[in-house]
């Protein structure tokens, strides 16, 4: 396997990155979670990671880590997402960026956080509450706020479902997922 390298960013896939976090949280609250922060992008592995850092890791990372020890970190500040065909944000700034905007989510009720944190989808009944606007992918929380993952929805129309136990949102990613496959 290759080394992994990490290099700033192409201006074209920071803007891809941006485009697609500032229709799922707001432009407003993106800029802000990203001012002063640099984006890194690795190469050379077999995935290409999106990571966000500070001027002041960009320099420990730039003139101390790779020149003085000639070696590569394993990973830096915030990981933002995959770069591949189209970005896929990670949990973690996905529910940086939730905390933050307050929009583009759905409270799901307890039992179904548990269920959906070992990989289930989620049914119209198991919605408490929705975090408007919604996009295609969706920060997916518990009562008390917290991140349990990510889905994809299935439809947008909440209330002239008919069926309550009809599957509203397909799971993409949980918490869970971490331990049960973590790569």
């Amino acid at each position: 396997m290759d080394s992994i390298v990490f290099a700033p960013i192409p201006s074209k896939v920071r803007d891809e990155v941006f485009a697609t976090l500032a229709q799922m949280f707001g432009y407003r609250n993106v800029k802000l979670f990203f001012k002063n922060k640099k984006l890194l992008i690795t190469k050379g592995g077999p995935r290409q990671e999106v990571f966000a850092v500070t001027n002041e890791q960009f320099n420990f990372i730039f003139n101390k880590v790779k020149t003085e020890l000639g070696r590569e970190p394993y990973c830096a500040g915030v990981f933002v997402g995959i770069y591949g065909k189209k970005f896929k944000p990670s949990l973690d700034i996905c529910e940086k960026l939730f905390k933050m905007a307050k929009r583009n989510a759905i409270m799901i009720n307890e039992q179904a956080a548990i269920l959906f944190s070992y990989g289930r989808d989620v049914m119209l009944k198991s919605i408490t509450k929705v975090y408007e606007p919604l996009h295609e992918i969706v920060v997916v929380i518990d009562p008390q706020e917290n991140v349990v993952g990510l889905c994809k929805l299935i439809t947008r129309n909440f209330n002239k479902t008919l069926c309550n136990e009809c599957i509203v949102c397909e799971n993409i990613i949980d918490k869970g997922w971490y331990l049960r496959k973590g790569h």
